[in-house]
């Protein structure tokens, strides 16, 4: 059974070894994007203050 698990291990980190590489690949040559949708949501444009202010001012 230890032998076993061994040879599952070995292959899950070999796995994850080929996707990593291929995914750094990827992204190297701009064809995978670095986040993913729910960090595109959570760095929207925020307005600071003053740029709240400077919008108040002009209206």
């Amino acid at each position: 059974m230890a032998r076993h698990k061994k040879i599952e291990r070995r292959r899950e980190i070999e796995r994850r070894r080929r996707r990593r590489r291929k995914r750094l690949k990827l992204r190297a040559r701009g064809l995978l994007q670095a986040q993913t949708e729910s960090t595109a949501q959570q760095t929207e444009p925020v307005i600071t203050d003053t740029e709240a202010s400077t919008q108040e001012a002009e209206a």
